[in-house]
């Protein structure tokens, strides 16, 4: 075996505890954001500027098409700002599946916007393999208005539980896998994984996916833990974690409206409705409806 048991589990805990946990003491109470600008624009400014597109998209006849094509192909897919705010979301999502043997790489809160090389393309890696899709960034304008949101999404619904499934894992290895016994197949999982480290590693990869899955499921909407629902992150002894969170539940209820207020002043950007408003239909994965600070979003997960 190249990976004693448990050990990426306790890998994450000791990050947790000791790098995750005082950096978000330091930047709770620091009040910092994880992207306050970007490309030089606070993220709120580049979705407006994404969603006046959009406006003059849907005042052209509905027969220019090519016009049309050509707005959304130039000043969306093609805006830098755009494209680097996507990539903010991205470095986020990519954090509830970041590998564990890769912590070293993983940025903190006041690092999110300036990853190194490494985490950089830990990133690109789980981008292409989850294809992490931004709803609020593909449909700005369905989604802007105060109740916004789609009605209904159609879809083929998940027939089975999301697991891990061990014959379906190993027998893409060995086809015989299938037909073995329990203690067989057991014997079997340590042959290759005593033949081959990358096999062991895909196997921990493939469990720790599920456990991601279910950890971004319950707990994206309120990364820091919400004592209100009963998830609370604690981040400091008797009544410190209390006030830290509370702290952060304040700054987020009471800062939204100003800081709103303060970068359109700032910036000379017409009012519109906030973009943060909850959507009737919470889509995932790693749909966006208000961001990590006062004034920015934070991630809806797939399945409620």
């Amino acid at each position: 075996m190249h990976y004693a048991r448990g050990a990426w589990t306790d890998a994450i805990k000791s990050f947790r505890d000791n790098k995750v946990k005082p950096a978000l003491i330091a930047w709770i109470t620091g009040a910092r954001s994880m992207f306050d600008v970007v490309e030089g624009k606070p993220p709120e400014v580049v979705h407006d500027e994404a969603l006046r597109v959009f406006d003059v998209m849907h005042a052209l006849p509905v027969h220019d098409t090519e016009e049309r094509a050509r707005l959304y192909r130039d000043q969306v897919q093609g805006n830098p700002a755009v494209l680097a705010l996507r990539s903010a979301f991205d470095i986020w999502c990519a954090l509830w599946f970041w590998p564990a043997d890769k912590l070293d790489s993983a940025p903190l809160p006041a690092t999110m916007a300036s990853l190194t090389v490494e985490g950089l393309a830990v990133v690109r890696d789980l981008v292409a393999e989850h294809r992490f899709f931004h709803w609020e960034l593909e449909y700005p304008d369905v989604f802007a208005a105060t109740g916004g949101g789609f009605d209904a999404i159609i879809g083929n619904p998940p027939w089975e539980t999301l697991q891990p499934v061990s014959k379906e894992f190993f027998s893409n290895i060995d086809p015989l896998y299938r037909a073995y016994g329990k203690q067989a197949a057991l014997q079997r999982q340590e042959e290759l994984f005593r033949d081959s480290e990358s096999e062991e590693r895909g196997w921990l990869l493939y469990v720790g996916f599920y456990k991601a899955l279910a950890a971004f499921t319950e707990y994206a909407a309120a990364p820091f833990g919400d004592p209100a629902k009963g998830a609370r992150l604690i981040l400091g002894r008797g009544k410190q974690s209390g006030a830290l969170h509370e702290l952060w539940r304040v700054s987020v209820a009471e800062g939204q409206a100003t800081r709103m207020q303060l970068m359109r002043t700032a910036t000379k950007v017409p009012a519109r409705p906030s973009p943060t408003s909850y959507s009737r239909s919470k889509p995932g994965p790693c749909s966006v409806t208000r961001w990590l600070s006062p004034g920015h979003y934070t991630l809806q997960p797939l399945h409620r």
